[in-house]
Parts: structure tokens; sequence; C-alpha cells
């Protein structure tokens, strides 16, 4: 072999272990929203998913999310629905941005992960046209 092409598979070589290596999960493996990317980092005990360009809340998620962010193309037609997020135990940190219409009655129902001191609700760049009563029960404690 040449020297060039020893030190390019060297270069290369070493690219690929100094990476920090991720697990892309596509749309239908391990429940991966439509339109979303659900990323596994090394050594994460969970899963984050990105919807980037979205134009309303997935109906599902994987049960392994700890980390939520959807960035709202238009304005959902049904807003932030009721129980958008319910029963997600792992998830740890939710961002939004974009405009979200209505936050809805139980919008963020049943969020046990969000209870704890280190978890975050974020909202970037949003613009909310109402909040209905309720949109944030059964969420004791969390940071906005």
């Amino acid at each position: 072999m040449t020297r060039s092409l020893l030190h390019w598979k060297w270069v290369l070589g070493f690219w690929i272990s100094s990476c920090v290596m991720t697990m892309q999960v596509v749309a239908g493996d391990g429940g991966c929203p439509p339109g979303c990317t659900c990323l596994s980092p090394d050594g994460a005990d969970g899963l984050s998913v990105q919807c980037m360009h979205a134009s309303s809340v997935p109906s599902s998620w994987p049960a392994d999310t700890t980390n939520i962010e959807i960035g709202f193309v238009k304005t959902p037609k049904n807003g932030i629905p009721p129980g958008a997020f319910a029963n997600l135990l792992k998830v740890k940190s939710i961002s939004l941005r974009g405009s979200l219409g209505t936050l809805h009655t139980s919008a963020f129902y049943n969020l046990t992960g969000l209870t704890k001191s280190t978890s975050e609700l974020n909202f970037w760049d949003c613009s909310i046209d109402s909040v209905q009563m309720s949109a944030f029960n059964q969420i004791s404690r969390f940071n906005i």
C-alpha cells in the first residue's frame, strides 16, 4: 500500500473511533413517530425524540422516551391535545417551539417523569392562543 492510502485509512479509523456513536431509529422501528427522528446516544437510558418540522403532535411515543423536542412549522389544528404526552414515565424534558394554538385540558397529564427536580418543560419562541383550565394537571413540580 502506498503511504497516502495508509495515512487515509488511519485518519478514517481515528475519526470513527473518536466520534460519539448514536443509534438512529427510523419511523416504524421501535415506535418512533412518523416524521420524527429518535436517537439513543451510547450509554443513555432512553430515547431522544425530535420532530423538527411538525404540523401536529404525534399520537404515540416510544415507551422509553426521555427527551422530546417539537418544532411546529404551522399551528397544530388541534393545538396540544389532551393526553398528548400521557404516561411517558421516563420523560425528563419536553421542548416546544413555534405556534402551539390551544393547550387543552390535560395536555400535560400524568407526566410522572417531569416531577423530578432536574426535569424541564420548555416553550421556546412560542405563541399560545389559549390555555385551558387544568392543562398542567397532575404535574406537581416542573420548571418553565
